[in-house]
């Protein structure tokens, strides 16, 4: 709240919608944001979601100029995975989880990004590059080999390990997004 009423103090206020990838991007998908002067805020729905997984992401952006030039931006998501068990998977560590339909998965991404915004207004493309945490959550909820009802995960750098399709793949964040702004 403080973040917005600082923005809705200081300039003009202008809007976009982008598509593209990365964290801020929940994968894959459709962001909307707000910016007034150098500084803005996003959020976007993606990929897990239109396959009917829980989730969004987003952030906050700062720009060098009048919404061109150098990018720095702060983003984050969560969202739901598929229910899995019906063979093996494994978690951060390696451990082996087996059996039926049994454990249900969560993950949150939290990366910091730097790149350029290029514009020909009122059309953008931004490309950045940064480095990228992922949290995944296992709760198991049926017999395995660690008995039922435990949670495994944790924090990593890097992509997610196997089962958490749906999530960012790669080690590193990569926006690449095609917009425009009002």
């Amino acid at each position: 709240m403080l973040l917005l009423a600082l923005l809705l103090a200081a300039e003009p206020l202008h809007l976009s919608a982008a598509a593209g990838t990365g964290i801020a991007y929940q994968s894959a998908g459709l962001q909307l944001g707000i910016r007034s002067g150098h500084w803005g805020a996003f959020a976007a729905l993606g990929a897990p979601t239109v396959r009917g997984l829980p989730g969004v992401s987003g952030g906050v952006r700062w720009l060098r100029g009048d919404g061109e030039g150098l990018l720095l931006s702060l983003q984050g998501a969560m969202q739901g995975l598929p229910e899995g068990g019906n063979g093996i998977s494994t978690d951060f560590n390696g451990n082996i989880y087996y059996g039926g339909a049994g454990y249900s998965q969560a993950a949150a991404s939290l990366s910091a990004t730097a790149g350029y915004r290029f514009r020909l207004d009122p059309v953008f493309l931004d490309l950045a590059a940064g480095p990228v945490i992922h949290y995944l959550s296992v709760a198991l909820y049926k017999q395995s080999h660690y008995g039922s009802g435990s949670n495994r995960g944790g924090w990593q750098f890097g992509p997610l390990p196997a089962p958490a399709n749906g999530s960012w793949p790669l080690p590193i964040d990569l926006t690449l997004a095609l917009g425009a702004e009002l």
